[in-house]
């Protein structure tokens, strides 16, 4: 029964710890993570009369922490299970807008607090609620926080197929936006297999290597952010504008873990579909400004993941928990 139940935690907690909640490679322990980001400057296209308007192009450093607050202990004889995560973030990104004066700073700070609960049956339900701001260096003093968040079922069919069904308000497609979602995730064997879960992306995971595994997804990406207009630079006469880029992404993520404590990751992509906007929301419904569209790049990130390992009479290894983290 051990080994049944192990491969349908394992099932469930990969949904859990994929980019729905935010990347996270443990769900036993604190880890802590860091990661910089380059999208070198590509052309911006107006999309009314697909002339020229500049370049754009960005780099990013990120840090967040996985905490668990609260994790009851798996028992085989009634095997229940209840987690509770905070996750702080923190982002700075160095945006390059060529028909600016200057680059922007633009500063993301957040956290999120997370569930999951297992029936010891069939059943997996799964929540997140996440507070952030994301503003420039002149925007900061007055942050304008925003919400995102989602709530999942989860339903075990067997030890290698399990359905998703759930609501998520995020920002992944460069405005904040109530979805559904809809999902399936399949093992193929005992180390690879797939995640659906639509809209969010898909992924392919193998991880037949103790030392090295790696993901291939094609996923939507998007953010928000505050920028000033005190010097006039933008066509309105608002104070502020919002910065909205959105794109699709086909991803290779590789982790390699030469030990439990340190991981190193490594991740190449092909950015498509890029859109950027410049929107005032003086009425509170975003007018656009200007918007255009992206040319397609390649990108690079680079990062590390430590793990600040309890020693404890647990049930389970954090390899069995993560084994198919999205």
């Amino acid at each position: 029964m051990s080994n049944t139940f192990n491969l349908l935690i394992g099932l469930c907690l990969s949904v859990y710890s994929m980019n729905l909640f935010g990347q996270s490679y443990s769900n036993q322990n604190t880890t802590i993570q860091i990661y910089a980001l380059s999208n070198p400057n590509r052309n911006l296209l107006d999309n009314t009369s697909k002339d020229s308007i500049g370049n754009y192009g960005y780099t990013l450093l990120n840090f967040n922490a996985s905490i668990p607050l609260y994790k009851s202990k798996f028992k085989k004889e009634n095997p229940k299970f209840f987690l509770i995560k905070l996750t702080p973030t923190f982002s700075y990104q160095s945006l390059d807008l060529s028909f600016l004066k200057n680059k922007q700073n633009i500063f993301r700070i957040g956290t999120s607090v997370s569930s999951i609960t297992y029936n010891g049956k069939k059943s997996i339900y799964i929540a997140n609620i996440n507070a952030f701001i994301a503003n420039d260096d002149y925007t900061i003093y007055h942050p304008q926080v925003r919400y995102s968040g989602a709530f999942m079922y989860q339903y075990i069919k067997s030890k290698k197929i399990s359905y998703n069904l759930g609501l998520i308000y995020t920002y992944n497609f460069g405005r904040g936006i109530l979805l559904p979602i809809l999902g399936l995730n399949i093992k193929t064997d005992k180390h690879t297999g797939f995640n659906i879960n639509l809209p969010l992306g898909i992924t392919y995971f193998n991880r037949n290597n103790n030392k090295y595994f790696y993901k291939i997804s094609l996923k939507p990406r998007g953010n928000v952010a505050t920028l000033t207009n005190q010097f006039g630079e933008f066509n309105t006469q608002a104070n502020t504008v919002v910065l909205r880029q959105r794109e699709s992404t086909l991803n290779y993520l590789g982790i390699f873990k030469p030990s439990d404590k340190f991981n190193f990751t490594f991740q190449a992509g092909l950015a498509l579909n890029r859109h950027l906007y410049m929107s005032e929301n003086t009425s509170g419904v975003l007018v656009n400004i200007i918007q255009s569209k992206v040319n397609n790049n390649l990108y690079i990130q680079l990062g590390f993941i430590y793990r600040i390992i309890k020693n404890n009479k647990a049930t389970f290894t954090d390899d069995e928990l993560d084994e198919l983290v999205y």
